[in-house]
């Protein structure tokens, strides 16, 4: 969301955690994202459509990536001018010295991805 928010963006997180037995909140509980890809909607003036943004771990960007690929109302959203957006969080930094978070973000496309 901070990230988001540095770039300009309007965002919330449309991510619910939902019950997974019929003990309600008192039993197992379980993430349930927008159409099964998106953690958090984000718009921005003079960015035309909407953005959902998958957010993971560094090494998980490539399977969000196959899964968003597998998910049919993705590809409605895309037609729709919309945007698709992965975020994958890792620390990196250089051998002996302090890692700090860094974001890689992948834009899905109805014909590939780009990494920006």
């Amino acid at each position: 969301m901070a990230k988001l928010r540095k770039d300009g963006f309007s965002a919330c997180v449309v991510e619910k955690w939902v019950p997974a037995s019929p003990k309600g909140f008192k039993g197992p509980i379980i993430t349930r994202d927008a159409w099964n890809f998106g953690d958090i909607l984000a718009v921005k003036v003079g960015v035309p459509g909407a953005m959902l943004v998958q957010t993971t771990s560094g090494p998980n960007v490539s399977a969000r990536l196959a899964k968003i690929r597998s998910i049919a109302e993705a590809g409605i959203w895309l037609a729709a001018d919309n945007r698709i957006i992965i975020h994958g969080w890792a620390k990196r930094g250089s051998k002996g010295e302090t890692k700090h978070w860094t974001c890689r973000t992948i834009e899905v496309l109805t014909c590939g991805e780009r990494e920006l």
